[in-house]
């Protein structure tokens, strides 16, 4: 379980976990230029924007995050189909291959030499051809990412110093005797071991670029990861690059105190990414950034795993269903009969009982049309 991380401060070092949509049908329809993000931003329509140029914008925005702060993290995953890559990651050894460079910054040339390369070597592999066709799932990624930040916060805290109060001097010999039990510590000793616990921590954040179709089927899942991220005070920001609203992702964005923006013009991904994503928690109190005007709050049936409008909920498991059933699919609680008739549900009607008699008249009969 993921534990309460204390409020960052401006001088709390940044962790960012970044998930990137690579479904190549998506990018695919996004680089031509017929192609259009909806009929509410209709200047898309002419655009074309590939997955290279999303790279190439998003890796600027990664080096302003690493020169931001000296001591800035940085986990990036790439999501393929129902599959998630790790990408980099700073806590990650230095590879055998790299070659260093005089003329580049070197921590920004290790992230993009590991980005491309696990980028290129994700799309040009072909072992499963479906999973490029397949709904990208975003809960696996996820997941990893607050796995990943509780990692990084469990071995800070355990790593953090301890000031251990020293013991009191006796006064006399008979003094030193009679007290056998350690002195509660002072309360300057507790806060001294607070504030050195909430300078080890991190400013943790999910930043989630998305380009293709939401999965309404991974609904129990990535509203599980969205109240953990929630109750371990994590933002989920969402970056929808093209493609249609994402219903859930705007969910996750609303309940965790992060930002959900549809970009309007694709080929400036990086003056949003730079203006909107970049500030960290405690400096967007004091700037105007981009706030949902309406969120939409719709959720999938556990039955059919489809949206709904109108759902019928299990009063003891909340199990959300589209239609009323006598019996919870879930928990296995069966409902009153005069509480399903009152939703509109009727009981099937059993079939006309047939006596023996009449049962083997019929027989009979049958065996003598056969004669």
């Amino acid at each position: 379980m993921i534990p309460i991380h204390p409020t960052p401060s401006l001088h709390t070092p940044g962790l960012l976990c970044l998930v990137l949509d690579l479904t190549p049908l998506s990018w695919h329809d996004a680089s031509q230029p017929s192609s259009s993000s909806g009929p509410s931003i209709p200047d898309q329509a002419e655009e074309s924007f590939e997955l290279e140029s999303m790279l190439s914008h998003v890796m600027v925005f990664l080096n302003a995050f690493l020169a931001e702060k000296a001591g800035n993290g940085l986990a990036i995953w790439g999501v393929k189909g129902r599959r998630s890559y790790l990408l980099y990651a700073t806590t990650d050894p230095i590879s055998s291959a790299h070659r260093p460079d005089p003329n580049t910054f070197e921590p920004f040339k290790i992230m993009a030499d590991s980005v491309i390369s696990k980028v290129r070597q994700i799309m040009t592999d072909e072992s499963n051809p479906t999973e490029g066709m397949e709904t990208t799932s975003l809960v696996t990624a996820l997941t990893k990412a607050l796995c990943y930040i509780n990692r990084l916060h469990t071995l800070s805290a355990s790593s953090t110093p301890i000031i251990i109060p020293p013991p009191p001097r006796p006064s006399s010999p008979s003094a030193n005797a009679q007290s056998t039990a350690a002195p509660p510590p002072s309360a300057a000793v507790l806060k001294a071991n607070s504030l050195a616990a909430e300078n080890a921590s991190y400013n943790s954040r999910i930043l989630v670029v998305s380009a293709s179709e939401e999965e309404s089927s991974g609904y129990v899942s990535l509203m599980n990861c969205i109240f953990s991220a929630q109750k371990a005070r994590i933002m989920i920001d969402v970056c929808k690059v093209t493609g249609s609203d994402a219903i859930f992702l705007q969910q996750a964005a609303h309940l965790t105190g992060g930002i959900y923006l549809r970009t309007p013009k694709r080929t400036a991904l990086l003056q949003y990414l730079m203006m909107t994503f970049l500030p960290s928690r405690p400096l967007r109190q004091h700037l105007l950034l981009p706030s949902q005007e309406r969120v939409d709050f719709r959720a999938a049936c556990f039955c059919h795993k489809t949206i709904v409008d109108v759902g019928y909920v299990c009063s003891v498991c909340l199990s959300i269903f589209c239609k009323p059933i006598p019996v919870c699919s879930t928990c296995k609680t069966k409902f009153p009969l005069k509480t399903l008739q009152a939703l509109g549900f009727s009981m099937p009607r059993p079939p006309p009982a047939t006596s023996a008699a009449g049962g083997a008249g019929n027989r009979l009969a049958a065996l003598q049309a056969g004669r």
